[in-house]
């Protein structure tokens, strides 16, 4: 096209010389050189040509081609007196006149390099200035800012020596050729709106100097290239491809053939760079083990050893079709798994004017770290330049295996066959097999597998580029299944469910898991079944997920006896991966539901979560079920509430505080009553342990105990923690309470116990112990205080030399019944009965022990006066022996039966309920 403008002009310029010195017209002359054109050209010169012995002058002439006015050119001057000057003032081309032009015909003669310059006569030209109208708006937009800008062109040839100049807003060129060298310069520096500020971030420079030969159909003999640039980020965010430096060198070795090299480096990084030596004759250019690196990480970085083949038809002509060889080995190298080696090779591809196909073959393996990829995989890459595609071959596979951390990769297969990329996405099975173990799992092992339909994976900016509008489908359908050993809770887990990925959302719709038979400390649960009550939607663009999953286990037994009857636990998730919102529930039977509102968030690496749980107020007899039912204990009234705040993290664990509440609690056994328990427990938790009654102790308070001895108004005071330890004990103070008609106190017991605890009774009455004791046969009137020192384990005793004193006078009286039956016993018997009897008791002392067994020694001394005779006293030793838990089986002998009868009667209550 471009040659077919230049032959013209010449025959143009060729003619306006010769005939411009007879025909004087301008319509005259115009027709002269018209008859000169091909076919379809068309000059118009108007009147006004100047012609001298030394110069020759036209003000303006314009050429059309198929009457379109392709050039416009006004002030053309020629002097050659006393030295050869061309000079045009302006010029102006359309564009879309040019691109009508018939392409050039093809000539098959070589070209003289040499020739050509002879054709050309010493002088200068200059061309003042150029522009472009009709400019297409199918213009890359840099190209069409320098069309539309102004150019300047200067010219000379003076003794062999040809030089060229070209000014633009942007550009600036030269251009100096001489003895078959040519030495040129280009700098191109974009000229932005003063708004963009990027006219200052991008540059470019080109510098060539080759040694031509003269058959301009050869290569060049020698010659050095050399391209700097500067490039914003706006146009590439890799700092490493914004600033760099390609340099090469070639020389001739052998007839038709060149050898050289490439260099490229990247100013942000001079570690990064490639080197190509290369050889070119007229049929093949061919890259020679050409190593490079790029740090696409500084623990990983791209390195290895590329080689190519590149044989046109024809590098002068028709290039189509062209045959490809390319082999790239990338080396990679691991301290622990040593070098590896992957291979991308393609023996036998082709390249038509639409059309690709090179066979590619993928092989070798990877290492990085304690990780080693392996690879086979054979892939078909071919199709029209519009629409290419990747087809994995049978047999293709990738395998990783390796171990980082707290993970182990026994195998991880990913099976390729059959998989069809192009540009509208991935079709094909996708599949994956993993088989591993974690800290919380062992024998892993996960399936992953399902089909896709133009899934895009992500992806979707760079398949709707390739696509040029918005892809229907995009969708990965799949399931997975799987099981493993959770090594914490030694039981095992199964797990299956459906899926798909499609467009921005990731959904998982179906999960169905089991958790093996649980054995934790003194807790069993037979298995535990898991769903979803909602779908897991992931919206991964944003980072959003959200779902519900649910978990139900048939019971949950205690050691002890207690069982949860049918514990649900649902779990709402909504928000970011680095912060969603949760929202739970518990329940078991009757029993709850625990409410959980909590907010999980990520701040630099890790992981935490703060929420809240509420028990709301409910009947007490939801706990039944945790009492064991042989011990036939009913709760039969109160209200239960309870509220938690917590954080949990990986630095500090788990950290709780909140309170536990009972109200008018009521408890029935079979040895009795417990009524009216009360209490509000603040408690912390941190580190495993409860802290209660932190800020000032925890009052708990019980109306009344019917325990065999009627105990009433309990009150105690409790702090400390649990579990306790001698560090940490679990304290109890100012314990008090009414039984036998007086009082029973103690003042402070620690828990584990340390030291000995006195139980301090003060005004027992005796009247209240002998109905205890359901004796009838004597009345005892008056009363007794006591201190017990008291180890509650028994080790050595329970009660260690305790002592029982008398508060104020008592009177001991023996019914008639007694007299009477002791009529028939012996002479001392009486005597004693009558002694005693109805007699005033001034001093009661009695020590008393209790063994590690139970054993009761009781040695009392009493002194005492008799009421008919007050001057009459009496010195009374006593000592008794006697099991204590032996004689308290014997004391709750018939309540045990009547609270057997009374808790039946609330269990069928119970049942009806």
């Amino acid at each position: 096209m471009f040659s077919r403008l230049l032959v013209v002009l010449g025959i143009l310029f060729a003619t306006l010389f010769a005939g411009g010195v007879a025909l004087m017209s301008g319509k005259q002359l115009s027709t002269v050189i018209n008859w000169a054109l091909p076919e379809g050209w068309k000059i118009n010169t108007p009147t006004g040509l100047d012609f001298g012995l030394e110069r020759l002058a036209l003000p303006e002439f314009s050429l059309a081609y198929q009457q379109c006015p392709l050039l416009d050119v006004k002030g053309v001057r020629l002097q050659w007196l006393p030295a050869r000057q061309f000079t045009i003032d302006t010029a102006s081309l359309d564009y879309q006149c040019l691109t009508q032009l018939p392409p050039s015909e093809k000539s098959d003669s070589p070209t003289s390099l040499n020739a050509l310059l002879a054709l050309l006569p010493e002088g200068e030209a200059s061309l003042n200035q150029l522009t472009w109208r009709n400019l297409s708006d199918d213009i890359n937009p840099r190209l069409k800012t320098l069309l539309n800008s102004p150019s300047q062109l200067k010219l000379a040839y003076q003794q062999q020596k040809l030089t060229a100049h070209l000014s633009q807003q942007a550009v600036r060129f030269s251009l100096i050729f001489a003895d078959q060298t040519l030495n040129a310069n280009l700098d191109y520096q974009p000229d932005f709106p003063a708004n963009t500020k990027e006219n200052s971030k991008e540059s470019h420079r080109l510098q060539l100097n080759a040694k031509l030969n003269d058959d301009l159909s050869q290569p060049p003999v020698s010659g050095n290239l050399r391209y700097q640039w500067r490039l914003p980020k706006t146009i590439i965010d890799d700092p490493n491809l914004q600033q760099g430096e390609i340099n090469a060198d070639w020389q001739t070795e052998q007839p038709n053939q060149l050898a050289g090299e490439l260099r490229f480096v990247s100013q942000h990084n001079d570690k990064n760079r490639l080197t190509l030596p290369f050889k070119f004759d007229l049929n093949t250019l061919e890259i020679v083990q050409a190593p490079f690196y790029w740090e696409i990480s500084k623990i990983f970085p791209l390195q290895g050893v590329a080689s190519a083949k590149i044989s046109p038809k024809s590098w002068t002509g028709d290039f189509f079709p062209i045959q490809t060889y390319f082999r790239f080995s990338f080396l990679s190298q691991s301290k622990k798994a040593g070098k590896g080696n992957i291979v991308i090779e393609n023996k036998q591809g082709e390249i038509l004017p639409d059309t690709l196909n090179l066979p590619l073959q993928l092989t070798g393996n990877v290492k990085y770290d304690d990780f080693i990829l392996y690879s086979a995989v054979p892939i078909a890459f071919q199709g029209k330049f519009d629409d290419l595609s990747v087809r994995f071959q049978p047999s293709a596979l990738l395998r990783l295996v390796g171990k980082q951390d707290n993970l182990i990769i026994n195998e991880l297969r990913f099976p390729m066959a059959g998989i069809l990329v192009n540009k509208n996405g991935i079709t094909g099975r996708l599949q994956a097999l993993l088989k591993g173990e974690t800290p919380e799992f062992k024998q892993l092992a996960l399936n992953l597998d399902g089909y896709a339909k133009n899934f895009h994976a992500g992806q979707n900016q760079f398949f709707q580029k390739l696509k040029g509008k918005k892809a229907i489908n995009d969708l990965w359908q799949w399931r997975i299944w799987g099981n493993a050993q959770v090594q914490s809770l030694k039981t095992p887990l199964k797990v299956g469910g459906r899926g798909k990925w499609q467009g921005k959302l990731v959904t998982l719709s179906e999960l169905d898991g089991q958790l093996g038979k649980l054995i934790l400390t003194g807790t069993q649960i037979p298995k535990i079944d898991f769903s979803l009550s909602e779908p897991i939607e992931f919206a991964y663009l944003k980072r959003q997920i959200k779902g519900e999953v649910k978990a139900i286990s048939p019971e949950t037994t205690f050691n002890y006896g207690g069982e949860l009857t049918r514990p649900v636990g649902r779990l709402k998730f909504n928000g970011t991966l680095e912060n969603f919102n949760i929202q739970g529930q518990i329940e078991a039977g009757k029993l709850g539901p625990l409410k959980l509102f909590a907010r999980r968030s990520l701040k630099k690496g890790q992981s935490e979560l703060v929420g809240k749980l509420y028990w709301y107020a409910q009947p007490a007899n939801v706990f039944q079920p945790l009492l064991p039912l042989r011990q036939n204990w009913i709760i039969n009234k109160g209200m239960v509430k309870g509220e938690t705040a917590f954080s949990a993290n990986a630095k500090q664990g788990l950290i709780a505080g909140g309170h536990f509440s009972i109200i008018d609690g009521g408890l029935s056994i079979p040895s009795g009553d417990i009524n009216g328990i009360q209490f509000s427990l603040p408690y912390r938790l941190q580190q495993g342990q409860f802290s209660f009654g932190v800020k000032q102790p925890i009052a708990v308070n019980i109306d009344e105990m019917k325990l065999g001895v009627p105990i009433t108004n309990v009150r105690v005071k409790v702090n400390g923690s649990y579990p306790y330890s001698k560090k940490r004990p679990l304290y109890l103070r100012e314990l008090k309470m009414d039984l036998l008609g007086g009082s029973l106190q103690v003042d402070h017991f620690a828990l584990p116990q340390t030291s000995l605890t006195y139980l301090k009774l003060n005004e027992i009455d005796f009247e209240e112990i002998l109905n205890l004791m359901k004796y009838q046969q004597i009345e005892l009137k008056g009363k007794a205080n006591a201190i017990l020192p008291l180890w509650l384990e028994g080790k050595p005793c329970y009660v260690c030399d305790g002592l029982i004193t008398q508060a104020g006078t008592s009177r001991l009286k023996f019914t008639p019944e007694l007299l009477n039956a002791m009529k028939n016993s012996g002479y001392t018997e009486q005597l004693l009965l009558y002694l005693m009897n109805d007699t005033k008791i001034n001093e009661l002392r009695a020590l008393v022990n209790v063994g590690s067994k139970g054993d009761m020694v009781l040695d009392a001394k009493l002194k005492m006066e008799l009421n008919e005779q007050q001057s009459a006293k009496i010195n009374f030793n006593y000592n008794h022996r006697e099991n204590l838990f032996d004689l308290w089986k014997l004391i709750n002998a018939g309540n045990d039966f009547e609270q057997q009868i009374e808790n039946k009667l609330y269990q069928i209550l119970d049942k009806r309920k």
